[in-house]
C-alpha cells in the first residue's frame, strides 16, 4: 500500500514538473492592444520610449528620444499590430514574463522596463539593468524596423 502510495505521488509530481517546462506560446489568433519599452542609459544620459497602443482599427505608435525632446508618432493599421505581434511570437516574448535581473558589474549602461497586453488579456512585464531576456534586443529592433517606415519626424 505504501509503495502505491508513494508512485502515485512520484507520478503526479512527474506530471506537475513536466506540465509547468511546456513554454507557453502565444495563440495564433492573439493580436498585440498595448506595447510599452523605455530604456535608460545612464552614461550617456540618453532616454527612449516606444509605444504601441490599439485605437480603433488601428495603433497609434510614439516613440520618444532625449527625455521627450523629440517625439515621431503615427496611426497605423491593424495589420501592423499583426506584424508587431508575429515578431514577439518569433522570439518567445511571453518567456520574458517576469524576468527582473541586473548586472551589478556594469558600472554605466542600461536599464529597460517593458509591458505588453495581449487582446485575450494575457500580459507580461519585464525589467532590467545591463541585463536583457533573451530574444528581446533582436524583437526591438525588429519592431523599430517595420514602424520606423511609418513614424513622422517631428515638425518644426
Amino acid at each position: 500500500m505504501r509503495k502505491q502510495i508513494l508512485l502515485c505521488f512520484l507520478l503526479f509530481l512527474a506530471a506537475a514538473l513536466l506540465g509547468g517546462c511546456q513554454r507557453k506560446r502565444l495563440k495564433e489568433d492573439v493580436l498585440v492592444e498595448s506595447f510599452s519599452y523605455e530604456t535608460i542609459g545612464t552614461a550617456m544620459g540618453s532616454e527612449t520610449k516606444l509605444s504601441i497602443v490599439r485605437e480603433g482599427d488601428g495603433f497609434t505608435v510614439t516613440q520618444s528620444s532625449g527625455g521627450g525632446r523629440t517625439v515621431r508618432s503615427a496611426y497605423v493599421e491593424q495589420a501592423v499590430g499583426g506584424q508587431v505581434t508575429d515578431i514577439l511570437r518569433t522570439h518567445r516574448a511571453l518567456s520574458w514574463d517576469g524576468f527582473a535581473q541586473s548586472d551589478p558589474h556594469m558600472l554605466d549602461g542600461t536599464s529597460f522596463t517593458l509591458f505588453i497586453a495581449f487582446d485575450d488579456e494575457t500580459t507580461l512585464s519585464a525589467r532590467g539593468t545591463n541585463s536583457y531576456p533573451e530574444g528581446l534586443s533582436a524583437a526591438v529592433r525588429e519592431i523599430q524596423g517595420l514602424l520606423d517606415r511609418f513614424l513622422r519626424e517631428p515638425e518644426q
